[in-house]
């Protein structure tokens, strides 16, 4: 699974892919998740993300809504 984040702009600011179970085991990085760790790492002067999309492959996590 695969996921990016654009901006109100409608660049892809950052994306993602389901790291589960590579390089070990971690419930958490969902491709959302990966998607969204990054983009507040790169960018933490961002302090809301309205106007911001989530694309995701398939449905997204429930961990992430």
């Amino acid at each position: 699974m695969g996921a990016v984040l654009v901006n109100p702009g409608d660049s892809v600011v950052a994306q993602g892919q389901n790291t589960v179970f590579y390089p070990h085991f971690r419930r958490d990085l969902h491709a959302e998740m990966v998607v969204m760790n990054a983009f507040e790492e790169r960018h933490p002067e961002v302090d809301s993300m309205r106007g911001y999309t989530l694309l995701c492959s398939i449905e997204p996590c429930p961990m992430v809504c």
